[in-house]
């Protein structure tokens, strides 16, 4: 089975949004969220602007700093352009571009994935061939997928011992939201609660006034 692609933007950042995880996905929902918080902050009370400014900010660094980053690298690292050709064999993957050729074993690779418009390889936790399912000809998907069943076991993510090193970061990321809404929340509050200092005046005023 032979087939030729290249590979898009749309294709890469599909693939790294899948294979950072769960984590990533959540990620700009809680950037979303820190968004509005920040917005409702300064809405309803401005003299604490900087908090508000604060989880504006840190919210559209966690909603959109990621796919950013993945743009710019993929636009930077030319080899991600280049023009590919795949040939698929029991024994393994051959892989050719204009930077070079390379064979991988059947037993090289530790499980696959499958999307609407992708087929993940891998090679390990962090390794990862991307095969578009748009370079296939009709029925060759098909075709792809029974060869990779047969060779390969599926899964959605890999088993590892404890917390990744994004998972960790993730973690933090979700503490700092939690702390920045809470602290958006008591300032509401603060700025609703009725004051008691003009009653309290107002007492001390007839107290004065009674002894005179």
């Amino acid at each position: 089975m032979q087939f030729e692609y290249t590979l898009s933007e749309k294709d890469f950042l599909e693939a790294q949004r899948l294979h950072g995880g769960w984590s990533t996905r959540l990620l700009p929902v809680f950037g979303g969220l820190l968004m509005l918080a920040g917005i409702f902050n300064f809405a309803t009370d401005q003299k604490h602007a900087g908090n508000a400014l604060a989880a504006f900010l840190i919210g559209m660094a966690l909603a959109f700093g990621r796919r950013i980053l993945l743009s710019y690298n993929y636009r930077q690292d030319t080899r991600l352009h280049d023009h590919f050709a795949a040939n698929i064999s029991e024994e393994g993957i051959e892989m050719s571009a204009s930077t070079g050729s390379s064979i991988h074993s059947w037993k090289g690779f530790t499980r696959y994935v499958e999307t609407k418009s992708l087929f993940l390889l891998y090679q390990g936790p962090v390794c990862l061939i991307i095969f578009p399912k748009s370079c296939l000809a009709s029925g060759g998907a098909e075709a792809f997928r029974d060869i990779v069943r047969l060779k390969l076991s599926r899964g959605d993510t890999m088993k590892r011992k404890g917390l990744s090193p994004s998972a960790w970061i993730f973690v933090i990321v979700v503490v700092v939201v939690l702390f920045l809404l809470l602290l958006t929340i008591r300032n509401v509050l603060r700025q609703s609660a009725p004051s008691t200092k003009p009653a309290q005046t107002q007492v001390n005023t007839l107290i004065v006034a009674s002894d005179v």
